[in-house]
């Protein structure tokens, strides 16, 4: 099954735009296994419009266990492609999913789970889309109450998202697997030598304005195994590690430098984080390389730390130290950017060779080779064919052996 995953809060299982309008809820059904009675908290709240109201599972005489399902019958085939959840609005958050699974049906009976994830512990709306469906039948599963405050669940409203067409999809192609749901907006992840997924946001969840650079990051981690993504609050390393460079060290570790706290390196070791030492330059949205002989290697980076003369340098494990590279300019890398160096050397396409060399593919139309031995080099290596800059543009290695690169 192939999976992708992108720099969005739920994480799109299409490439195409997702356009949906909100169904009618005229005549529809809902059930639920539980709700609280007595107390105006029945499951027709989740349809009443009224975003006041809303349902609640019991919690008295004694409190229904999890996992605990909204079932909704919307009487007819619509191509469904997403769904809205708005969490209890009174000030109160008791009952707010966390973990939850989303499955659609057409006859009631057979169920496909279409999304899954985990959301977030606050009251905003919360909008899951996925690949158009057709389906009558979609329910919500809440497997876990957000804030671990008990196994309740609970909603205000509860809408479903629909599509206008329906084009099913080819069978030789693979297979786009379920759309997750994160509790943050990952702005960058890295894939952890167990096989989990690691993301961060900045130091809020889905923001990353003022009050960036406050020494914390929000994660999280999703195990494809179990389906299940966790949240994490960083603080260890006091960095705000919104918009960084990233690099698999050696031992697979992901290594992050700058952004908004724009000196700081932080180390994943996959239970801990490992505050590293500050780089000589401070950079935002640099990039950086694993070098052959373990040593990282990092140029550019002026959105956040000053602009300007970002040159290379580079980070030896065995001394835990970085070095600056005078002979490592970023200006024969920098784009034609109206922005001007603010953006100009930003996301170098940069790809680990041999005897510590590094080779800048773009995204500049000029391409350059780097060593980094002594107090490093700069060569040029002449000019992508006829591309020009391209900084919305992406590159890959996909031939390891002999350095064949797509862009």
């Amino acid at each position: 099954r192939i999976t992708m995953w992108t720099a969005f809060a739920a994480l799109l299982v299409a490439c195409t735009p997702f356009v949906a309008s909100q169904v009618d809820r005229a005549g529809w059904n809902v059930t639920v296994d539980s709700f609280q009675t007595g107390t105006g908290n029945e499951a027709t709240k989740l349809l009443d419009g009224n975003t006041g109201t809303f349902w609640h599972t019991q919690w008295m005489p004694t409190t229904a266990a999890l996992p605990h399902i909204v079932t909704l019958d919307m009487k007819k085939l619509y191509n469904v492609n997403g769904l809205t959840y708005l969490p209890r609005q009174d000030g109160n958050s008791n009952g707010n999913i966390g973990q939850h699974s989303i499955q659609i049906s057409t006859d009631g009976t057979m169920w496909t789970e279409t999304a899954k994830g985990t959301y977030l512990d606050d009251k905003s709306l919360k909008t899951t889309p996925f690949t158009a469906v057709p389906a009558r039948y979609i329910r919500l599963i809440a497997q876990t109450e957000a804030g671990n405050r008990g196994a309740w669940t609970s909603a205000a409203e509860i809408n479903v998202l629909a599509a206008t067409t329906y084009t099913k999809p080819p069978t030789n192609l693979g297979i786009w697997g379920t759309t997750i749901d994160f509790p943050i907006v990952p702005a960058a992840a890295a894939v952890l030598t167990n096989g989990k997924v690691l993301l961060w946001s900045s130091w809020k969840p889905l923001d990353f304005g003022a009050g960036g650079g406050s020494g914390k990051t929000e994660t999280a981690i999703y195990d494809p195994a179990t389906g299940t993504v966790s949240r994490r609050t960083v603080t260890e390393t006091q960095h705000d590690m919104f918009c960084p460079g990233l690099s698999l060290d050696a031992s697979g570790r992901p290594f992050v430098t700058g952004g908004n706290e724009a000196a700081k390196l932080s180390i994943y070791d996959g239970t801990n984080w490992i505050a590293g030492p500050n780089m000589k330059i401070q950079r935002g949205y640099q990039s950086s390389a694993t070098l052959s002989d373990g040593r990282i290697f990092t140029i550019g980076g002026s959105w956040s730390g000053g602009e300007g003369n970002k040159t290379g340098e580079v980070w030896s494990p065995g001394t835990n130290t970085w070095s600056l590279l005078p002979g490592c300019p970023v200006a024969p890398m920098l784009t034609a950017d109206t922005r001007g160096v603010y953006r100009s050397d930003n996301h170098a396409w940069l790809f680990g060779w041999k005897n510590g060399s590094v080779f800048q593919a773009g995204p500049s139309k000029a391409m350059n080779w780097y060593t980094t031995t002594s107090t490093g080099g700069q060569k040029t290596a002449g000019l992508r064919g006829t591309d020009p800059d391209a900084m919305n543009g992406n590159a890959i290695m996909y031939d390891a052996v002999n350095g064949k690169i797509l862009t």
